[in-house]
């Protein structure tokens, strides 16, 4: 569609200045005899020395109706000394663009205008002005212009020159390069090194390679990479001539595609905004709440698309000796965890349960006696987890939404039909194993990743000491530590299942390890 587009603006160009299809964006930047075109017929009367005003009056009369709302208007002159065509977008809905992109047209005709000599220095050629557009648009997300132009003021040539504008396509708001990735990453590096890749097998830049030039031109600086548009499923960025070779190489661009950049936002990744993506979660069944139970934890102030974030769990609690310590540690951080609570130590200690419950943390049952439910029936199942609901909301007034079987050992069956959310994990740290603070530490944030759950133990010492640098370090790396709940409602507005939400036997990805331990060990998980 677009490629029509722009070979009918390219023949209406051509039919407009009268010149030779092989000139028309002449490859010659001194106008010698190679870029020479043809005399022009005298224009109608009516096309010559077109003013500003009426460029604007005739625009109207002088446009094509394109699709996606984008419709294209045409500046025109026909001077004694010079001619000018120009095609700008007019977009549906988005007035404030529409000016934009027409004051770029005005004012690029206006400073050609005012290069032009008093008196004619041309012997042959005409001085002429000549630029058109191509419209991308990217799903929801953006819709972007690329314009080309050419110019001959009689003495200087400028060849095929490249400006783009983006903006988000439902705002209106004008997009920099920066907005399309996450905040803090070192973006501009990536895509340096991504354009450097792939121009290394360049022909052309081949034959006129400059090494000097090259990294000059691709340095990690916004002004190199500040020529883009989002063309489908990729991020595209032009070079003008003399930017990373000599001006006779002419331009060049790369495309690479928005999955191999790794700092790009997921809400560019995914084609739609971070409010739009959080507005659409539907709440699951086994979220809704009845008179007395904990509600699920909102995700307001957390950007499902593009912020990075973990759930930390602390299993087998609450110990009054150990549990404040991971408290304190979490709330130095504003972080936020769910503390999946035994029953029995619940009863034997309600004060540190209700010191969970007022420090904002959220609180998952994990039964009440921690038995193996694949070795019981449901109703056996039922009667261990009712009762710690029973005993939690005695400490908090609510009982808990949530749930995680011990060792993770529950059958689908029995999750759905107890009517809760089942937990599972997908990163184990072993703390419960190797009882070292370091090995805690590295096990926590060396396999940490965006939506990753990680299961720990707050009963431990070991672990209880870990939990500051692990909060510090994952927090210094940009991550945003969250509830389980809240991470549900992250997964489902990234369109992702939370594989691991009915147990060992329903996760299918993502488990770094899975632990099978003695029966009697009511400490491990």
């Amino acid at each position: 569609m677009f490629k029509k587009i722009i070979a009918f603006l390219l023949v209406f160009a051509l039919a407009a200045v009268l010149c030779s299809c092989e000139n028309i964006f002449p490859s010659s930047e001194s106008g010698d005899e190679d870029g020479n075109v043809p005399a022009e017929t005298e224009p109608a009367e009516e096309e010559k020395g077109l003013g500003e005003d009426a460029w604007m009056a005739s625009v109207s009369a002088n446009t094509i109706v394109q699709d996606e709302g984008i419709t294209t208007a045409f500046i025109k002159e026909w001077y004694e000394d010079h001619t000018v065509y120009a095609a700008y977008p007019m977009v549906e809905n988005l007035d404030a663009v529409s000016e934009e992109l027409k004051q770029f047209a005005v004012e690029s005709i206006e400073g050609y205008e005012s290069t032009l000599p008093a008196e004619p220095e041309w012997d042959t050629d005409k001085p002429e002005f000549t630029m058109i557009y191509e419209p991308f648009t990217y799903e929801d997300t953006a819709i972007g212009f690329k314009f080309v132009t050419y110019s001959d003021n009689g003495s200087t040539r400028v060849v095929n020159r490249i400006d783009t504008f983006v903006y988000d396509k439902g705002s209106g708001e004008k997009l920099a390069l920066s907005d399309l990735f996450k905040e803090d990453s070192d973006y501009l590096t990536e895509v340096s090194e991504a354009s450097a890749l792939r121009l290394e097998d360049d022909p052309v830049l081949s034959q006129y390679k400059d090494d000097e030039k090259i990294a000059s031109g691709l340095k990690a600086e916004e002004v190199n990479f500040s020529r883009f548009v989002l063309d489908g499923g990729a991020l595209k960025f032009y070079f003008n001539a003399g930017q990373i070779a000599v001006p006779e190489a002419g331009s060049f661009e790369v495309s690479i595609p928005l999955t191999e950049l790794d700092s790009i936002k997921g809400s560019v990744l995914k084609g739609k905004s971070a409010i739009d993506a959080a507005a659409v979660v539907v709440m699951p069944d086994y979220f809704k709440t009845a008179e007395g139970d904990m509600e699920p934890f909102s995700i307001e102030g957390i950007d499902p698309m593009n912020d990075k974030v973990i759930a930390l769990t602390f299993d087998d609690g609450p110990s009054p000796s150990t549990t404040p310590i991971v408290l304190e540690a979490l709330k130095a951080h504003n972080a936020k965890a769910t503390f999946f609570m035994v029953g029995q130590n619940a009863k034997e200690y309600p004060d540190t349960v209700k010191q969970v419950y007022d420090a904002g943390m959220e609180i998952g049952n994990h039964s009440y006696t921690h038995p193996d439910f694949y070795k019981m029936d449901y109703d056996g199942m039922a009667q261990e987890l009712d009762k710690t609901n029973a005993v939690i909301k005695e400490a908090t007034g609510k009982s808990p939404i949530i749930f995680r079987a011990p060792y993770g050992n529950v059958t689908a069956e029995a999750a759905q039909q107890y009517g809760r959310l089942s937990v599972y994990w997908t990163v184990d740290t072993l703390d419960w194993k190797n009882r070292d603070v370091q090995m805690n530490h590295d096990n926590t944030v060396g396999e940490a990743y965006d939506g990753a759950l990680v299961l720990m133990h707050d009963i431990h010492p070991e672990t209880a000491s870990a939990v500051e640098s692990i909060v510090s370090d994952l927090t210094a790396k940009g991550y945003k530590l969250i509830t389980v709940s809240q991470l549900v409602q992250v997964l489902l507005a990234r369109g992702q299942d939370p594989t691991w939400r009915l147990g060992r036997d329903a996760l299918t990805s993502r488990v770094t390890e899975e632990t099978e331990e003695t029966e009697n060990q009511t400490e491990n998980n």
